[in-house]
């Protein structure tokens, strides 16, 4: 099973369209429980999380919502991103065979104009990691948001892709 962890600051509408996302991946089974990590949203955040049953908790709090998470495997993924189609498959299959940490492809068909990709922010989570529980926990104690905890880390590519969140901002 897996826990999705997401970290935002006012980012209530992105917040949504993720977790909205992941639905079919608690129904079936695959997804244990999702934690926000805030980083003093003053928005709606809040009311989104505890809408849809995640826990909610500052940032600061990250190494203690680690130690409580439920799966053996962490999904970290940025507020607004979502999984494509197959997505549940692929990501079981993976945790199934492979001790390895992993990220989704960037999307083919949702892609953002060149100008942006190559001049646009990167984060490392856009496309989303997936990373073992006792790899997470041995990062965790020392970082001091998500970005910073896959920093470094190894990762093999999945056979699926994730929309990124900034794809949106250029869409909509």
């Amino acid at each position: 099973m897996i826990s999705v962890f997401v970290q935002c600051h006012n980012q209530e509408a992105e917040l949504a369209r993720t977790l909205s996302a992941l639905i079919s991946g608690a129904v079936e089974g695959l997804i244990s429980d999702v934690t926000i990590l805030d980083l003093g949203s003053s928005d709606g955040s809040s009311i989104v999380a505890d809408a849809a049953g995640c826990n909610f908790c500052s940032l600061a709090q990250l190494d203690h919502a680690v130690q409580k998470m439920r799966g053996e495997w962490a999904l970290l993924i940025e507020p607004g991103a979502r999984p494509a189609i197959g997505w549940i498959d692929v990501l079981g299959e993976h945790i199934a065979t492979s001790d390895a940490s992993a990220r989704f492809c960037a999307s083919k068909t949702y892609k953002l104009p060149i100008m942006k990709r190559i001049f646009g922010p990167k984060t490392r989570l856009q496309h989303g990691v997936i990373v073992p529980k006792h790899k997470f926990l041995g990062r965790a104690v020392s970082a001091p948001d998500l970005e910073q905890l896959v920093k470094g880390l190894r990762t093999i590519r999945l056979e699926c892709e994730m929309v990124p969140a900034a794809y949106l901002k250029v869409a909509v």
